[in-house]
C-alpha cells in the first residue's frame, strides 16, 4: 500500500472511532468541487480523479460515489471519458417537481436499465452551534418501476427518463400534453419540441409504451 493509500487509511479508521460505524460509503459532492479548477474535459486532471478513487478505495476499503452533472438535452455526463470508462456503475437521477427517478445507465455486474421513482422528505438531524435545527433529506416511497431486459431495446438517456415519467404516473398513464409538461420540468423538450415527438414515437416503436386515443400507458 503506498502512502497515499495509507493515508486514506488511517483517515477512515480515524472516521470509525468517531462515529462508531464502519466506513462502507464515501460519497464525493461534487466532481467538479473536488477538481479544485481542474479541467475535466483534460485526460490528465480526469485521470487524476480516477486515480485517486482507486487509492480511496484502496485504502478505505469503502464504496466510492461521485456526484456529477449531465448537461439539458446530452446523452452522456460532462467531462472526459476516462471517468465513465473507470466506474463500475452510473446513475441517472432526474426530477420532475417533487418526483425523482434513478436510472442505472451503466451497470459492469448486474443489468441496466433498472429504474426506481422515490420523493425525498426533510428531517431534522441536529442542531448547529447557534441551536438552531439542521435538516437532510431522506428518500420515502421508493418503488421499483421498469427493469430493461438483456435482449430488449437499447434506449438513449432522454427516452429512459421520459419512459419513467410514464411509469410513474401507474396505470392511469398520461396524456401527450401531461407527458409533455413532465418531460419539460427535466428540460427534455425546451431547446427543440419535435423531440418530445421523436422520443415518443421510438418508444411506440420499440414497443415499450402504447397510446389509446390522446392517453398513453407503458407496455406490461
Amino acid at each position: 500500500m503506498n502512502d497515499q493509500a495509507e493515508q486514506f487509511r488511517l483517515k477512515a479508521k480515524e472516521c470509525e472511532r468517531l462515529t462508531e460505524t464502519p466506513l462502507r460509503l464515501i460519497c464525493i459532492d461534487t466532481l467538479s468541487r473536488a477538481l479544485c479548477g481542474g479541467d475535466e474535459n483534460a485526460s490528465k486532471d480526469m485521470g487524476a480523479i480516477v486515480n485517486s478513487t482507486a487509492l480511496m478505495q484502496q485504502g478505505a476499503g469503502a464504496h466510492v460515489c461521485w456526484l456529477h452533472h449531465m448537461p439539458a438535452e446530452a446523452e452522456r455526463m460532462r467531462g472526459h471519458g476516462s471517468l465513465l470508462g473507470a466506474m463500475d456503475t452510473t446513475i441517472l437521477v432526474a426530477k420532475s417537481g417533487n418526483l425523482r427517478t434513478a436510472t442505472v445507465i451503466k451497470a459492469n455486474d448486474s443489468e441496466e436499465g433498472a429504474q426506481v421513482a422515490f420523493t425525498l422528505d426533510s428531517v431534522t438531524v441536529g442542531t448547529d452551534p447557534d441551536g438552531n435545527p439542521t435538516t437532510a433529506p431522506i428518500v420515502v416511497g421508493a418503488e421499483a418501476s421498469t427493469q430493461a431486459s438483456p435482449d430488449g431495446p437499447k434506449l438513449s438517456k432522454n427516452q429512459q427518463t421520459m419512459l419513467s415519467l410514464l411509469h410513474a404516473a401507474g396505470a392511469a398513464g398520461l396524456t401527450t400534453e401531461q407527458w409533455n409538461e413532465l418531460a419539460r420540468g427535466v428540460e427534455i423538450g425546451t431547446k427543440r419540441k419535435a423531440d418530445l415527438y421523436d422520443i415518443r414515437a421510438a418508444l411506440k416503436s420499440k414497443g415499450i409504451v402504447r397510446q389509446y386515443g390522446d392517453r398513453w400507458n407503458v407496455v406490461v
